[in-house]
């Protein structure tokens, strides 16, 4: 049993409302997360899923986020409190979960370039679960081993449903149309859509898009506007937990008032300066895989203010052919012109 936990036999936890879609989960595409397992509450992966029971504790004022038992190498995600809690997990080591299930690695880059393989899971926990996620294949010494975890408390009032409403229910009125927001001449896939259950979780990325495409493709104004933030030396990619924070970006001021953030850009790829002026449709910096990045793609969201705790809102783009609409996961959509 993991560290801490006493021997003693668990009630399951309730599973949330899971996708019968087996290439679309939560309005993002499975392929486009390669190295990494996401678990919602439960998964098909999960070894155990439980309630927590502070009596199964030594210390149940003290337990901690993580836990892994020295013995058995069984790494187990605990949420002992009343709110939900996310948990980004990475790990230099093969593992094991349901069943023997060999859990696949992904590729992750360095500052220096060189890249090695990890493992990545994203969870959320319901308040007070227990989630015994896979056993570790690591041979090192228990003070040696590597293991990233970025974990996060979900705003008060957050639940699944919030996550898995319909894409055609908004909180407000969308802003837009803009252009779309690549150039090029090859079509573009939705890799995540709004409330994607991948990243997409969080009131600050709940009404964004990732849009896959080839390092080095045209990214373009959606809108006139002003350039008021560049974030372009950053070098890592990959799935490993810790690219979270090491980003690329442009942000532009929209002439309506708004904001657009794009993510992922390609190092030293901008074409404007902070300060610039740029006309709908104009070529800013091109597609990169700079940060938490699967697979190369342009991961863009909107803003109506510049506070850093700001929601993102729901938008449009539209079309050369005139239509409008907000990119879905799993669909295809044509390049800007």
């Amino acid at each position: 049993m993991p560290r801490g936990r006493k021997g003693k036999q668990r009630k399951r936890a309730v599973k949330p409302r899971v996708s019968q879609d087996p290439s679309i989960w939560h309005n993002f595409v499975l392929g486009s997360g390669s190295g990494c397992y996401v678990a919602h509450g439960e998964a098909s992966w999960v070894i155990e899923s439980t309630p927590f029971d502070p009596e199964e504790w030594d210390a149940p004022d003290s337990v901690p986020d993580l836990s892994l038992d020295p013995e058995t190498m069984l790494l187990t995600a605990i949420n002992n409190t009343k709110v939900f809690k996310s948990y980004f997990i990475s790990f230099p080591y093969g593992a094991r979960a349901k069943r023997n299930q060999n859990l696949k690695m992904g590729e992750t880059t360095r500052d220096d370039g060189t890249q090695y393989n990890v493992i990545t899971l994203i969870l959320i926990l319901n308040p007070y679960q227990v989630m015994d996620l896979c056993i570790l294949e690591a041979t090192c010494d228990m003070s040696e081993i590597e293991l990233f975890s970025d974990i996060k408390e979900l705003p008060a009032g957050w639940s699944f449903e919030q996550l898995y409403k319909p894409d055609n229910i908004e909180e407000r009125e969308p802003v837009g149309p803009y252009v779309f927001p690549i150039g090029g001449n090859k079509e573009i896939l939705c890799s995540q859509g709004n409330h994607g259950g991948f990243t997409h979780f969080y009131p600050q990325t709940r009404y964004a898009v990732d849009l896959e495409a080839p390092i080095g493709t045209p990214i373009l104004a959606v809108a006139d506007g002003e350039v008021v933030e560049i974030i372009q030396s950053n070098t890592v990619s990959g799935i490993h937990a810790n690219n979270l924070f090491k980003w690329n970006s442009l942000v532009l001021k929209l002439d309506d008032g708004n904001f657009v953030e794009y993510v992922h850009i390609r190092t030293n790829s901008s074409l404007v300066s902070v300060g610039d002026q740029v006309t709908a449709g104009q070529q800013i910096c091109e597609t990169g895989n700079v940060g938490f990045c699967p697979t190369p793609h342009l991961h863009i969201q909107f803003h109506s203010t510049r506070d850093p705790d700001a929601p993102t809102i729901p938008f449009t783009f539209q079309d050369i052919h005139g239509n409008i609409f907000c990119p879905v996961a799993g669909k295809t959509y044509p390049p800007a012109k």
